[in-house]
């Protein structure tokens, strides 16, 4: 068995057994731009907005760099007087408003019911009910 200078080793295995060198060959790989952002690992981070009574409006905004859908949960107690939930949400001068009033006692869920741009406002008023604004919010990490 040869034994070269750098460490390798040839085998009985191989046709030819003379010594192994290792070459470095140069190939050309375009470079990114200078103004190019270098890749990220991207998360969803979830966030929420709890409210009460007491607490009534909650104000918030909706960060990251893509849209979002936003969940609303909320919950009446029986004999609540008049409860009702709503949800403003401020973009770019423009504003969207959901409002849910004479509402049934119990647990209830609103999936995806307003679209939200990186960088709105968000509010949530609630009377006679507790409430949960939940969205998730893509960032870079």
């Amino acid at each position: 068995m040869y034994s070269s200078p750098i460490g390798w080793h040839s085998g009985g295995c191989q046709p030819w057994g003379g010594p192994y060198y290792v070459a470095f060959i140069a190939v050309p790989v375009p470079c990114a731009p200078a103004d190019c952002k270098p890749a990220c690992n991207e998360m969803l981070v979830p966030r929420e907005i709890d409210v009460d009574p007491a607490g009534s409006p909650k104000l918030g905004f909706v960060g990251g760099h893509s849209d979002t859908h936003l969940t609303l949960e909320y919950l009446v107690d029986t004999g609540a007087a008049s409860p009702s939930v709503e949800v403003k949400l401020e973009s770019g001068g423009t504003t969207q408003t959901w409002t849910a009033t004479d509402l049934a006692e119990g647990y209830h869920v609103e999936d995806a019911f307003l679209a939200a741009v990186a960088g709105s406002k968000v509010s949530i008023s609630v009377t006679d009910a507790v409430a949960r604004l939940r969205w998730c919010e893509r960032i870079c990490c």
